[in-house]
C-alpha cells in the first residue's frame, strides 16, 4: 500500500519482491545461456551483466538508512531501476559503432555523453548503497583527481583526462567498468556464486556445521574449533568473510562465550575463521579468480599455490584457539559423537561429490567455466534425487533467484574496482607509484614490500576483498615484479594482504561484524583478529623468498618445508599466546616466537637456529607443568587427608557420646 513521507512516495520493500525475483531469473537463465553457447561478444555481455545488477541494486537496496530500517522503497528506486535498462538497449543499439570507434580518439556524440556519465553514476551509487562510502570516496577521489591533476604542483601532477576521455574510459570500452574484473564477475564468478547457492540449498551449509560440532565436541576450546572448521568448509561455498561471519557466528559466536572465552576473542575467532575462507581451493572468493584471469594463469595453478598457505592459516588458528582454552582452562562440550559425525558425512557426502567433480575437471586441464557447469549440472541432479531437502522445481528456481542475488554486491565491487583501474591505467599512475616505491624502498626488497604491504591495507580498509586486490594488482604488484618478485609469489602477496584488510584495524569489515554478533568492542575485537590470523601477515614475505610455500619448486624442498613451517608456526602460536603447558614470561614468549619464525624462513641454519630455541622451551614447559600438576595433586591429597583426619574426630565424638548416653 503506498504512503507518501515528506514528498516521496514509498512503498513495502516486499511488494516488490515478486518483480525481484522475475528479474533474478530472468538473469540466470542468461547467464546461463551465455554461459553454454558463449555466443555473445565481451561488451554486449559485461553490459548486460552489469545492466541486471544495476536494476537488482536499485529495486533491493533502499536508498537511505530510514527505508532500510522501514523495509520501504522509494518511487524514486524504482525510476532509477529503468535507467539501467535503457542504457543497456543503447549499448546493442549502437554496438556496431561503439566497436569500431577508436578509444580515447572518436569523439562522442550527445547521447554518448548522456548514457555514458549515467552508467558512471549509477555504478557510484549502487557501489555507496552495496558496500558503504569507502569505495565510493576511492572513486571519486581517482575521478577528480583525473580531471584536475593537470593543475597540482610536482609530484602530484599529470597530464589528466577530459571529461570526454574520462567517460571514454570508464564506460564505453572493456578497460573501465566493462574491464577485466566486471568481464570475470559475468562469467566464472557467477557460475561459482550460483553453485554456493543451491549447494546451501541443498542442505551443505548446515551439514558443514553439524560435522564440525560431532567432530570437535569434546576438545578443550570446542565451539572455537567449530567455528574454525565451520567457517573453512562454509568458505569453499561462500568465498566472503562478512558472509560467513554472519553465517556462521550467529551459531558459533554464542556457543564460545557461552563456554567461557572472552566477548572480543569469540567475535575475532570467527572472523579470522572467515576470512580463510576467501584463500581456501577448490571454491575461493571472487578475487582468486580476477587473478587467474589477470595472470593468465590456470584457475587450478592458482588453488595448488593456495592449497599450503591456506592450511597453515587454519593450523596457526587452530593451535591459537587451543592455546586460549587450555591457558583459561575452559570446560569441554558433551563427547565428540564421533558416530553421530560418520553419519552425518555419510549423508552430506553426495552433495559435496560436485565439489570434487569440479576440482577433477580443473586438474584435467579444462575452464573454470566448464568445471563449474559440470559442478552444477551434477549437485542439480543430486538435489533432485535425494530424500532431504529434494530440489523441487519450485526449489530450483529460489535457488536461481538467491544466486543472482548474491551476484550483486561481487559483481558491483568489479565495476566500482575498474573505474579505479581504468583511470590508473589511463593516468599512467601505475608508473608513478612503482617509481616511488623503488625509491623509498632503497632497492631494498624486504623495506619494498613492507611499503606494498601497508598500502595495499591502507587501500582495503573497507572495501571488498575483490576490489581491494584489483586495485592492489594493477598499482602495487608491478613494482614488486621489477624488484625480482616471480608473478604468482607478487599477486598472491597482494592477494593475501587483500583478504587482511578485512581483520586489520582500524577499518576491519568481518572483525566488526564479529563483533557486532558478539557484543564487543569493535576495536578490541580488530587486535584480537590480527593477533590470531598472524600466520596470514608472516607467510605472504615468506613465499616471496622461498616459492615452496607455493608448491613450486623442489619435491625434496617442498615436503622438508611443510612440517618445518607447520612447527613453526606452533612455535609463534604459543610466544603470541604466551602459553605452552603452562603460562610464559615475556622472555620465553619472545623466544618462541623467534624460534617459530627460524623454522619457517627458508634455510638450513635458520632452521637450526629455530629448533634450538623451540625445543629446549618445550621440553622445560613440560616439565614445569608436571611438576605444577604434581604439586596441585599433592595439595588436594593433603586436603583430602585432612578431611578424612577431621571427620573420623567427629565420628569419634559421636560414639564418645552415644557411650556416654549408654552408661547413663
Amino acid at each position: 500500500m503506498k504512503s507518501e513521507i515528506g514528498n516521496f512516495l514509498i512503498f513495502p520493500k516486499d511488494k516488490l519482491s515478486k518483480l525481484v525475483g522475475v528479474i533474478a531469473f530472468i538473469m540466470c537463465v542468461f547467464q546461463l545461456w551465455v554461459t553454454i553457447t558463449m555466443r555473445l561478444e565481451p561488451l554486449k555481455l559485461r553490459a548486460t551483466h552489469i545492466g541486471f545488477i544495476l536494476v537488482l541494486v536499485f529495486l533491493t537496496f533502499p536508498a537511505t538508512n530510514k527505508l532500510k530500517k522501514e523495509k520501504m522503497m522509494s518511487i524514486f528506486d524504482v525510476l532509477l531501476a529503468i535507467i539501467p535498462i535503457l542504457t543497456t538497449l543503447y549499448v546493442y543499439v549502437e554496438f556496431n559503432r561503439l566497436s569500431n570507434r577508436i578509444d580515447l580518439v572518436t569523439k562522442l556524440t550527445v547521447l554518448d555523453y548522456i548514457v555514458f556519465s549515467a552508467v558512471v553514476l549509477m555504478v557510484i551509487e549502487a557501489t555507496r548503497r552495496t558496500t558503504g562510502l569507502a569505495l565510493v570516496i576511492i572513486m571519486a577521489v581517482f575521478i577528480l583527481y583525473s580531471l584536475f591533476a593537470k593543475y597540482l604542483p610536482h609530484p602530484f601532477y599529470n597530464k589528466g583526462l577530459t571529461v570526454a576521455k574520462l567517460i571514454d574510459q570508464l564506460a564505453m570500452n572493456i578497460s573501465g567498468i566493462y574491464g577485466t574484473p566486471v568481464g570475470v564477475a559475468s562469467t566464472y564468478v557467477f557460475l561459482f556464486i550460483l553453485l554456493g547457492a543451491f549447494l546451501l540449498k541443498t542442505g551443505a551449509g548446515q551439514s558443514v556445521i553439524d560435522i564440525a560440532t560431532a567432530l570437535t565436541g569434546k576438545s578443550k576450546g570446542g565451539p572455537a574449533k567449530v567455528a574454525v572448521i565451520g567457517s573453512m568448509l562454509f568458505g569453499t561455498i561462500n568465498g566472503s568473510s562478512v558472509a560467513n561471519v554472519i553465517a556462521v557466528g550467529p551459531v558459533t559466536i554464542p556457543m564460545m562465550k557461552g563456554l567461557g572465552y572472552k566477548k572480543e576473542f569469540a567475535g575475532a575467532v570467527e572472523a579470522v575463521a572467515s576470512t580463510g575462507g576467501q584463500i581456501l581451493p577448490p571454491i575461493m572468493g571472487a578475487a582468486a579468480f580476477v587473478m587467474a584471469e589477470v595472470m593468465s594463469t590456470p584457475y587450478i595453478d592458482i588453488c595448488k599455490a593456495a592449497i599450503f598457505p591456506a592450511i597453515l592459516y587454519y593450523i596457526a588458528v587452530f593451535f591459537m584457539v587451543h592455546l586460549e582454552a587450555d591457558k583459561l582452562n575452559l570446560p569441554t562440550m558433551p563427547k565428540n559423537d564421533f558416530k553421530k559425525a560418520g553419519i552425518l558425512i555419510k549423508n552430506v557426502m553426495p552433495l559435496f561429490l560436485p565439489v570434487v567433480a569440479l576440482l577433477t575437471t580443473l586438474i584435467m586441464g579444462y575452464s573454470p567455466i566448464r568445471a563449474g557447469l559440470v559442478g552444477l549440472t551434477l549437485l542439480v541432479l543430486i538435489g533432485i534425487i535425494q530424500k532431504n531437502n529434494r530440489l523441487t522445481p519450485r526449489r530450483i528456481i529460489e535457488g536461481l533467484i538467491e544466486g543472482a542475488k548474491g551476484a550483486l554486491v561481487v559483481s558491483t565491487t568489479c565495476a566500482a574496482a575498474g573505474v579505479v583501474t581504468g583511470i590508473i591505467n589511463a593516468m599512467g599512475i601505475g608508473f608513478t607509484f612503482t617509481s616511488a616505491v623503488f625509491t623509498m624502498a632503497g632497492g631494498h626488497l624486504v623495506f619494498g614490500l613492507i611499503l606494498v604491504m601497508v598500502a595495499t591495507l591502507i587501500v582495503g580498509m573497507g572495501l571488498p576483498t575483490t576490489a581491494a586486490y584489483v586495485i592492489a594488482a594493477t598499482v602495487v604488484v608491478p613494482p614488486l615484479i621489477q624488484m625480482g618478485v616471480t608473478k604468482m609469489a607478487a599477486h598472491f602477496f597482494a592477494f593475501y594482504f587483500a583478504c587482511l584488510s578485512s581483520i586489520t584495524p582500524p577499518v576491519a569489515v568481518a572483525a566488526f561484524a564479529g563483533a557486532a554478533l558478539a557484543g564487543s568492542s569493535p576495536i578490541r575485537t580488530c587486535v584480537t583478529a590480527t593477533r590470531l590470523g598472524i600466520s596470514g601477515f608472516i607467510v605472504p614475505f615468506l613465499f616471496v623468498f622461498n616459492p615452496e610455500l607455493l608448491l613450486s619448486g623442489n619435491v625434496i624442498d617442498i615436503i622438508f618445508t611443510i612440517p618445518l613451517s607447520i612447527i613453526g608456526v606452533f612455535g609463534v602460536s604459543c610466544g603470541l599466546e604466551g602459553w605452552i603447558f603452562t603460562r610464559q614470561n615475556i622472555l620465553f614468549r619472545l623466544l618462541l616466537f623467534i624460534g617459530g619464525i627460524a623454522l619457517i624462513v627458508p634455510g638450513i641454519i635458520s632452521d637450526l637456529i629455530g629448533f634450538v630455541l623451540l625445543a629446549p622451551l618445550v621440553i622445560y614447559s613440560y616439565k614445569q607443568s608436571k611438576k605444577i600438576t604434581a604439586r596441585k595433586s599433592q595439595v588436594i591429597s593433603q586436603q583430602e587427608l585432612d578431611k578424612g583426619i577431621e571427620e573420623a574426630k567427629i565420628d569419634q565424638n559421636i560414639i564418645a557420646g552415644i557411650d556416654v548416653d549408654s552408661d547413663a
